[in-house]
C-alpha cells in the first residue's frame, strides 16, 4: 500500500453555518491558505463583547492604580483590579480563538481530497470536511518473510538503506528509486511476514495516497535451478510439474519453491538441472501418458518468456473489458448460453451422475407378543446368520421392540440393481 507522508482529515472546530468554499478537490494548497469559512457572525459579536469588557477592566484598573499611588484605596483592591483586567484580556483571547477556528487554513502544502460537505451545510464540531495529502515523497509498506529480513538485516547495506523500486499497477516500473527506511518491530504471527517501509520522492506527482504496487528489491541467487511459472500446476498447496522420460513418458514431480521472480521460479527441490518438464499443453495431458513433443532450449525460453504462471486463464482482462463496454453482445452471449445449456440437458443420459444413496433392502418381521430379546434370538440372529455374505452387500443393521416388531436392513454397494439385491436376499434367507 502506497501512502503520503502526510495524509489528515480536516475537521471543522466550531459549530455553524458553512459560509464559503475556497478551493476545489484535487487542488494544490499551500501551508497557510484558506480553505473553508464558517459564517462568523456569532464568533465575531463575542470578540466585540470580549474587547469591550477588557477595555472597560483596563480603566477600571487604571483608576484603581492612581488611587493606590495616593495611597486612597489598599494594595488588595489594586490587585484584585488587576486580576479583573488579567481575566478580561483572557476572555478575549478565548473568543479570538474561536473566531479564528471558524476559518479553516491548510496545515502544510499539499492536495485537497474529496469534499464530504457543501457550501450552506450546518457542521458539528469535529465534522470531517475533507482529506489533506502531502505527496511530495511516498511511503510504500510491503511484507517481507522472515528468511529475506535476515538476509536483509546481514547485508551490509542494510544501515545504509537499500535501494529499491516501484513496479505500479499498470506494470511500469516508477522513474524514481525508494529507499528502506524504517521496518516495523513485530512479525505477524499468522503470515511469518514483518512490514518494511520504503521512501519514493515524487516530484511528478504521479503517485498519490491510496495507491498499490509491487516492490522490486535486488537479490542476488547463485548456482539455481529457474524453471518458468507456466510449466508448473498446483494440487493442494503444492506445486507440481511433468518431467519427461527418456521414454518420453509424463512423470507428475511435487517441487519445491523457493524465491518467486517475475515469470519464474527457483527451484529447491525435485528437479534435477537435466530434468526435461513439460512447458506447454499442461491442461491436456495426464500422468504416466506418452507424449510427442518439441524440446526448446532453456535460453531460448528464457528470451522469449513474457507469459505469467496464470496466463493460461480462458478468459482475460481484454474480453472482460469488451462486454463491459458492450452490454448488448455480453447479454446476446448469455442468452445464447443459456439456450444451448436447456438443449444439451435433454440430451445428457441419467446414467452420467453417479448412485450416491446405497441399495438397501429392508426385513419386517412381526412375532405378536415376543420380547425384544426373545425376537433377537429366535429369529433375527437366524435370519442375519442366514443373510450374511450376500454378494455386494455392505453390512447388516437390525432393531426389535417390545412390540414383537423387527427390522433387518441389507445395505449394498452403491450402484447395485434393487430387485437383484432382493432376489439374493430372498434366497439366502428362505435356505
Amino acid at each position: 500500500m502506497i501512502h503520503s507522508v502526510q495524509h489528515i482529515e480536516l475537521r471543522a472546530l466550531e459549530k455553524g453555518y458553512l459560509q464559503d468554499i475556497y478551493v476545489d478537490e484535487g487542488q494544490l494548497v499551500k501551508e497557510g491558505q484558506v480553505l473553508f469559512q464558517i459564517r462568523p457572525t456569532l464568533y465575531q459579536a463575542e470578540v466585540e463583547r470580549a474587547e469591550a469588557e477588557a477595555e472597560f477592566a483596563m480603566i477600571e484598573y487604571r483608576n484603581t492604580k492612581a488611587l493606590a499611588d495616593s495611597n486612597v484605596v489598599s494594595p488588595n483592591e489594586l490587585a484584585m483590579s488587576k486580576a479583573q483586567y488579567d481575566k478580561a484580556k483572557a476572555e478575549l483571547s478565548v473568543a479570538q480563538a474561536h473566531l479564528g477556528f471558524a476559518q479553516i487554513r491548510a496545515p502544510f502544502n499539499g492536495i485537497i481530497g474529496r469534499f464530504h460537505v457543501r457550501k450552506g451545510s450546518l457542521l458539528d464540531e469535529g465534522e470531517l470536511l475533507t482529506e489533506l495529502s502531502d505527496n511530495s515523497s511516498m511511503w510504500v509498506y510491503f511484507n517481507v518473510p522472515e528468511a529475506e529480513y535476515l538476509a536483509y538485516s546481514q547485508n551490509s547495506k542494510a544501515e545504509e538503506g537499500m535501494k529499491v523500486q516501484l513496479r505500479m499497477a499498470n506494470n511500469d516500473v516508477f522513474d524514481q528509486d525508494g529507499e528502506i527506511t524504517a521496518i516495523e518491530s513485530d512479525f505477524n504471527n499468522t503470515t511469518g511476514n514483518i512490514a518494511f517501509r520504503a521512501t519514493f520522492i515524487n516530484p511528478k506527482g504521479l503517485l498519490r495516497h491510496g495507491q498499490t504496487g509491487n516492490i522490486l528489491m535486488e537479490s542476488r541467487l547463485k548456482d539455481v535451478l529457474l524453471i518458468p511459472q507456466k510449466a508448473t500446476f498446483e494440487v493442494l498447496d503444492h506445486r507440481y510439474v511433468y518431467v519427461i522420460d527418456k521414454d518420453s513418458v509424463l512423470h507428475t514431480t511435487r517441487i519445491g519453491i523457493g524465491p518467486e521472480l517475475q515469470h519464474l521460479f527457483v527451484v529447491t527441490e525435485g528437479l534435477k538441472k537435466d530434468d526435461r518438464i513439460l512447458l506447454e499443453g499442461l491442461r491436456k495431458v495426464k500422468d504416466k501418458e506418452k507424449v510427442d513433443f518439441e524440446f526448446v532450449f532453456a535460453d531460448s525460453v528464457m528470451t522469449h518468456l513474457d507469459l505469467y504462471a496464470d496466463d493460461r486463464a480462458l478468459i482475460t482482462p481484454a474480453m472482460f473489458r469488451n462486454f463491459i463496454q458492450r452490454p448488448v453482445l455480453a447479454i446476446v452471449i448469455s442468452i445464447l448460453i443459456v439456450f444451448m445449456g436447456m438443449l444439451a440437458i435433454k440430451q445428457l443420459p441419467t446414467s452420467q451422475f453417479p448412485e450416491i444413496a446405497p441399495t438397501t433392502v429392508n426385513i419386517f418381521i412381526a412375532y405378536p407378543g415376543a420380547s425384544a430379546d426373545v425376537l433377537t434370538r429366535s429369529t433375527l440372529v437366524q435370519l442375519e446368520t442366514a443373510i450374511n455374505g450376500v454378494q455386494g452387500m455392505r453390512y447388516i443393521a437390525s432393531d426389535a421392540t417390545s412390540a414383537g416388531e423387527a427390522t433387518i436392513r441389507a445395505i449394498f454397494e452403491p450402484g447395485t440393481d434393487p430387485n437383484e439385491a432382493v432376489v439374493r436376499v430372498k434366497t439366502r434367507g428362505i435356505r
